[in-house]
């Protein structure tokens, strides 16, 4: 009689709960995740994506002990197991790798002393940020209608102890770097929890800013660093594509404010008369004919009459005159 086979899942859960690697898990795990728990939550993640069995069996059970050193479980909150192919010898083959989520990092930040919110913001949000002496961040967003696409994220971690608050803002051309240096830009990480993947990037980013010490910060920043592996930083960053750099401009042109001419009341004026002046007529030679004047009348053509008053005249022109013209009677 022959054994049952058993199928890639059967075999898979029966690895898992194998007392050697449950010590494995056990001596990773820090004490407040119990290692039933985490047992369960990873054969529960296998047995819901199949496509992990079909992935390198080594890479899944190492993804698995690096969630177990995290301390943080692969439930799509916390984490998530993700599969990335990688060429070997010209061959394309599929990896599975740990990915830690926002949640997941806000709950090692946590026992650090720190809570952290980190959010997308999208171009129909109502975003504005304050710099200088009394730095704010003010975001609302309207759940009635589409947000638009993703131009920005942010991050405030505040520190549970004096309330002290601190900032950190990354534009769409930051976020595209970080995705373009992702070993996985084609897996589930950013094809499905893109603003996941987001979110988490400035959040990260902030954490470097924080004034962090102790034993917990050292698993936080080791946490980090696991992560950091899953990114090629030895290769040049790309920007944000044309479409991304498009919304980034649309977004950040000013709006033309442009004031309502009013209505101006319509004038009816006269029309305008031209006034010509006539050229003056031109001089008319106007012919004069010579005045015609009576004949004098000689001494023998006289008459009696003319004669006396001839004599008379010639009398009063000899009367003597004083030396004022008057005559001198």
């Amino acid at each position: 009689m022959t054994a049952k086979q058993l199928t890639p899942f059967e075999e898979f859960k029966g690895t898992v709960n194998d007392p050697k690697v449950q010590r494995a898990f056990g001596t990773q795990l820090p004490n407040d995740v119990p290692l039933d728990q985490f047992t369960a939550v990873v054969i529960r993640a296998v047995q819901e994506d199949p496509d992990l069995l079909r992935a390198d069996r080594k890479s899944l059970f190492l993804a698995c002990q690096r969630a177990a050193q995290d301390g943080l479980i692969p439930d799509k909150r916390e984490g998530a197991l993700v599969i990335y192919k990688m060429q070997v010898n010209d061959q394309w083959v599929k990896y599975v790798q740990w990915q830690p989520m926002i949640s997941g990092l806000r709950k090692r930040l946590a026992e650090c002393g720190f809570d952290i919110r980190a959010e997308v913001v999208c171009d129909k949000d109502l975003f504005d940020e304050d710099k200088g002496d009394e730095p704010r961040i003010t975001h609302k967003i309207n759940y009635r209608e589409d947000r638009g696409a993703v131009f920005c994220a942010y991050a405030i971690a505040t520190n549970l102890e004096t309330g002290k608050k601190y900032r950190e803002v990354m534009d769409l051309d930051e976020l595209a770097k970080v995705e373009s240096m992702s070993k996985a830009q084609s897996g589930p990480a950013y094809t499905i929890w893109k603003s996941q993947m987001q979110r988490k990037a400035v959040a990260k980013r902030l954490v470097n800013w924080l004034p962090l010490a102790g034993k917990q910060h050292k698993r936080l920043r080791a946490m980090i660093d696991r992560d950091n592996e899953q990114y090629d930083l030895d290769t040049a960053p790309t920007t944000a594509t044309d479409t991304a750099k498009k919304v980034q401009e649309e977004i950040r042109k000013p709006k033309a404010i442009t004031a309502k001419k009013p209505d101006l009341p319509v004038v009816k004026t006269a029309p305008t008369v031209v006034e010509t002046t006539a050229p003056p007529p031109e001089p008319v030679a106007v012919e004069v004919e010579p005045a015609q004047t009576e004949p004098v009348a000689t001494e023998h053509e006289r008459t009696p009459m003319q004669k006396a008053e001839a004599r008379a005249m010639e009398t009063h022109e000899g009367v003597p005159q004083d030396e004022e013209g008057d005559p001198g009677f």
